[in-house]
């Protein structure tokens, strides 16, 4: 399955942020486990320090080390923890 989104950026409200990201956990939630999911999109996160504890679902290799994390990065990060998904993008040096 290939599940393609744009979120709100960190601007936006709270309500808007929650409301997307609960689209997108049920729509994760009705994928069986045994099929192959692929999530892309612009997530408008950044992940900032933090990450390190999350180190199988990302890597040194993205662009925003020393910053706060945003709510977005939070949130995706917890997103892709809840599904054992990889951050592709952060395994791989820019």
């Amino acid at each position: 399955m290939v599940v393609v989104a744009y979120a709100p950026t960190n601007v936006s409200g709270t309500s808007i942020k929650d409301t997307f990201q609960s689209l997108l956990f049920g729509c994760l939630k009705v994928v069986p486990h045994v099929d192959k999911v692929v999530v892309l999109g612009d997530f408008n996160a950044e992940l900032g320090y933090g990450w390190e504890s999350s180190t199988s679902v990302a890597s040194q290799h993205h662009l925003h080390h020393g910053k706060a994390p945003f709510n977005n990065g939070e949130c995706f990060l917890d997103l892709v923890t809840s599904f054992g998904l990889r951050m592709a993008k952060t395994f791989f040096p820019h």
